[in-house]
């Protein structure tokens, strides 16, 4: 892979410098605009855009709603579809979670959540290992709500056993991407997980 880091760094989740061209997405911005806005999440100000990597820039929180790294979603070229410098979280204490593969869809699920729809919070995994699952983990339920491919199915087994070792209620749903969904297809799969 063409890779904008050293791989090996990225790899190991150390935390390395965002690109220091990042400007807000805008529909002057027409590409990256629209790749949000397939998403609903067009006019959330927590995405930048990199002109020199022609990527979106995501900055995500830990469990602990704190921001430690960065995510790249490159929208052409030959580089890798990602970019991860993101630090694996070291605890987190909220009651229900739910895991999933990105960004964006932990941002629609933020949403659907803060509409009232349920209880809890959403985390990236950012692939479908167990590398971003806290250390310690004092959650009562946790979710697991991977791509529905045949890479996200098996990380989906893999993360619930993980889980379950762990001491934690894990329920795996196996459902279209949360970022393909409205609030309302959102909350209806968390009725039918339940």
């Amino acid at each position: 892979d063409d890779c904008m880091f050293p791989c090996d760094e990225v790899a190991l989740g150390k935390v390395l410098a965002a690109p220091d061209d990042l400007v807000k997405v805008t529909p002057a911005i027409p590409h990256a605009y629209a790749y949000l806005a397939q998403y609903g999440v067009e006019n959330m100000p927590r995405y930048k855009y990199s002109p020199k990597w022609d990527a979106i820039a995501m900055f995500p929180k830990d469990f602990n709603g704190d921001g430690d790294g960065f995510v790249l979603r490159h929208l052409s070229g030959n580089r890798r579809r990602y970019t991860t410098a993101v630090k694996s979280a070291g605890t987190c204490s909220t009651p229900i979670i739910t895991l999933v593969e990105d960004h964006i869809s932990a941002s629609r699920i933020n949403h659907a959540l803060l509409a009232g729809h349920r209880r809890g919070a959403a985390f990236p995994l950012y692939g479908c290992g167990t590398k971003w699952i806290p250390t310690l983990l004092c959650c009562d339920k946790a979710y697991v709500w991977l791509d529905d491919d045949l890479a996200g199915n098996k990380g989906t087994v893999t993360v619930v056993r993980h889980l379950q070792q762990l001491g934690v209620e894990a329920i795996p749903i196996y459902a279209p991407q949360p970022k393909n969904l409205t609030d309302e297809e959102i909350a209806e799969v968390y009725k039918k997980a339940s």
